[in-house]
């Protein structure tokens, strides 16, 4: 009997240790980022697994320009930036997964401005991991105050012209959903068009995920492994990916106009 009670001790402590790991893996942690006397820099190195993620906190004041560089050993990670009062959950000013590992803007507002930097769901799923750097700046001196921030996006009906700083000829934000996640109503969206009918669109969920959808003339096909169905209602096509990724195209994304 005693033999049995320590086996099951044994398995006990095994098994509460191995919880213990993932949860010290899916943490989120926070880190407040300072610059060295008389420097407007700073390079921070660290690493993520799964679905753990690492929220870097800086002040900024409205009209200064901020300056991200990303470089991970994972092209499954990414940074979101979020403004003051908002983070992750909420809508993101800028989006790694569309625009890409680097970013420079001028700020909107004083306050506390968050750099999220974390794994999207596939990598995360898979408990990968990334080592990464991360080079945050903020120029000395600043703008005017109260200096409006460019825009990181623009209406389908705006013009084609590329939006500064991505290769998209819009970004903006459609209707989704994916089966499993009520929470999940809209994704942030970057279209590439190539003219007439033809574009290919990147659509991010919230949490990171981002699914390619390539339009020819009628025909919806993804580059990413899954089985795609359409229909079409007036001038918006709906796409599903496996059953479980909805999305709402209307025509004005893939044409312009």
């Amino acid at each position: 009997m005693f033999g049995v009670f320590r086996v099951l001790s044994v398995f006990l402590v095994l098994s509460l240790s191995a919880t213990g790991l993932a949860l010290a893996s899916d943490a989120v942690r926070h880190q407040e980022v300072r610059f060295a006397a008389g420097e407007s820099s700073t390079t921070l190195s660290d690493r993520i697994v799964g679905y753990g993620s690492v929220d870097y906190l800086l002040d900024a004041r409205a009209g200064q320009t901020m300056t991200v560089v990303f470089e991970p050993s994972n092209a499954g990670a990414y940074f979101n930036i979020y403004e003051p009062g908002k983070g992750p959950g909420e809508e993101a000013m800028f989006i790694g997964a569309i625009n890409g590992n680097d970013y420079s803007g001028v700020l909107p507002a004083d306050g506390t401005y968050t750099v999220q930097v974390y794994l999207v769901r596939a990598a995360a799923r898979r408990g990968e991991e990334a080592d990464y750097q991360l080079h945050i700046g903020i120029d000395a001196m600043g703008g005017q105050a109260g200096a409006a921030a460019p825009s990181t996006a623009t209406s389908v009906a705006e013009t084609d012209a590329r939006v500064a700083g991505t290769p998209y000829s819009a970004t903006g934000k459609i209707d989704c959903t994916f089966t499993g996640d009520e929470t999940v109503t809209r994704c942030d969206f970057g279209v590439v068009r190539a003219g007439g009918a033809v574009a290919t669109v990147d659509i991010v969920f919230p949490d990171g995920f981002k699914r390619t959808l390539d339009f020819d003339n009628g025909v919806v096909t993804s580059p990413q492994t899954g089985e795609v169905a359409t229909h079409r209602e007036q001038d918006t096509t709906f796409v599903t990916v496996d059953g479980a990724e909805h999305f709402a195209i209307p025509d004005a994304v893939i044409e312009g106009g």
